[in-house]
């Protein structure tokens, strides 16, 4: 399956390639599994899109602002706690926490992977 991983790319007009922010792999536990697959492919469909969905922000998070809890002296961003977002999945819109970024002339940095999920 990584094979095909390598194959995808995430496109923005604005944005360019996002595949950078692809994981590699996922990990996902058995016991997540057992805890949606009762509700359905859907649910499960959901559970591993927004695990996806975290790495690819997670990474490019740590790509702005360095590894989480690093000390840098030449930090350029810095991590700035959550913000209530959404992202749509199917007909529905979900509640998710969305990473803030803050440049250190404490200006908002912009996650180029954000709008792919909205």
């Amino acid at each position: 399956m990584k094979d095909k991983l390598a194959d995808i790319q995430v496109l923005d007009e604005d944005n360019g390639n996002l595949s950078q922010y692809l994981p590699d792999q996922v990990e996902i536990e058995i016991g997540d599994i057992g805890k949606v697959v009762h509700e359905g492919l859907m649910a499960l469909g959901l559970a591993s899109g927004l695990m996806v969905m975290k790495s690819m922000i997670d990474k490019e998070v740590e790509d702005i602002a360095g590894p989480k809890n690093a000390k840098l002296s030449n930090r350029k961003a810095y991590r700035y706690g959550t913000t209530l977002g959404s992202v749509t999945f199917g007909s529905r819109r979900i509640k998710v926490d969305r990473p803030r970024v803050r440049s250190t002339d404490n200006k908002e940095e912009k996650l180029k992977t954000w709008p792919e999920f909205n």
